[in-house]
């Protein structure tokens, strides 16, 4: 979990940031659910830690011992979290869209996008 939070930490401040533009934060968000997404087949630093401490049953020379708490599956976690970030996401289609609504919704936001530019005071 460490490593999910450590990722939305990150993204939380690029975001934050007065130069990121809403398009760059829509790509960034995608980046960072694939990140994230990849944490399921490659654990991060914390994960692998975790599993050490966990086969050693023993964390930073303190005795662990089993606990009564839920265990919360990882990949179930790490996916949740992801799908939770992809529904926030600007979405061009629909379950049961034709092929032809789909392209035409993905220009839509595309055009949607590109003008969401003007709202830069640079521009």
């Amino acid at each position: 979990m460490a490593d999910v939070l450590n990722e939305l930490k990150n993204l939380s401040e690029t975001v934050q940031n007065r130069s990121t533009t809403l398009p760059k934060a829509q790509n960034l968000l995608t980046v960072y659910i694939k990140r994230i997404e990849s944490l399921v087949f490659s654990p991060g630093e914390h994960s692998i830690l975790t599993q050490h401490a966990e086969e050693a049953m023993s964390f930073q020379e303190v005795q662990l011992r089993e606990g009564r708490g839920p265990v919360i599956d990882q990949a179930q976690f790490i996916r949740a979290v992801a799908d939770s970030m992809k529904q926030r996401l600007f979405n061009t289609v629909s379950n049961r869209a034709q092929a032809s609504v789909v392209a035409t919704r993905q220009e839509m936001y595309e055009n949607l996008v590109s003008k969401m530019a003007v709202l830069n005071p640079r521009n």
